[in-house]
């Protein structure tokens, strides 16, 4: 199992046995590692400071090396708060606590050496808490702004196409999505 950790870096448990877990030493010790997702032999961690996604081969699981990485400019200061990948893109969702919205972006990861953001959507509305990914879609949970739906069928222009919940702030009572976000078959789960 691997767990972001943004004081540690990259923890690695080995969970062969289950009534006797065992931590091996932290990778990467020192860097802010917050999101990832897994894909085959391959982990996408979402690091901050710098804001960057770190490609991880992980043939050898007990230490995993970094295989390629992208700086994501102007968004200094955010908060990663999803990673999610899908046929050859990496979908990176992050967050400006300073001015309640956020940025998704995509990042080719079809060859991991030379990886490199391709497309961004900024302004996403709310506080963007993860990401899902589907087919031509991306599901992004919002806080109060609702769930984003998200047309990723051409990943170097990703559309905001509609929100769902109650993005209405003077309503007496509101929807938020402020959770991690899972897909399975027809379903979103928050």
């Amino acid at each position: 199992a691997y767990i972001a950790d943004r004081f540690t870096g990259l923890r690695v448990i080995d969970v062969s046995d289950p009534e006797n877990l065992r931590e091996e030493d932290p990778v990467f010790e020192g860097r802010s590692m917050v999101r990832l997702a897994r894909e085959g032999d391959r982990l996408y961690v979402g690091a901050i400071y710098p804001v960057q996604l770190l490609i991880m081969d992980i043939v050898n699981p007990h230490i995993p090396a970094v295989v390629g990485q992208v700086n994501i400019p102007g968004v200094g200061g955010h908060a990663v708060t999803g990673v999610a990948v899908q046929d050859g893109y990496a979908y990176m969702v992050t967050d400006d606590r300073s001015s309640y919205s956020g940025t998704l972006q995509v990042i080719d990861i079809s060859d991991p050496a030379n990886a490199a953001a391709v497309g961004t959507l900024a302004a996403l509305p709310g506080q963007p808490k993860g990401v899902a990914v589907a087919g031509n879609w991306a599901y992004v949970p919002a806080g109060a702004a609702g769930l984003l739906l998200i047309d990723i069928s051409d990943p170097t222009n990703p559309i905001l196409v509609d929100t769902f919940g109650d993005p209405d702030p003077n309503d007496a009572v509101a929807t938020g999505f402020f959770s991690e976000i899972t897909l399975s078959g027809h379903f979103a789960y928050l």
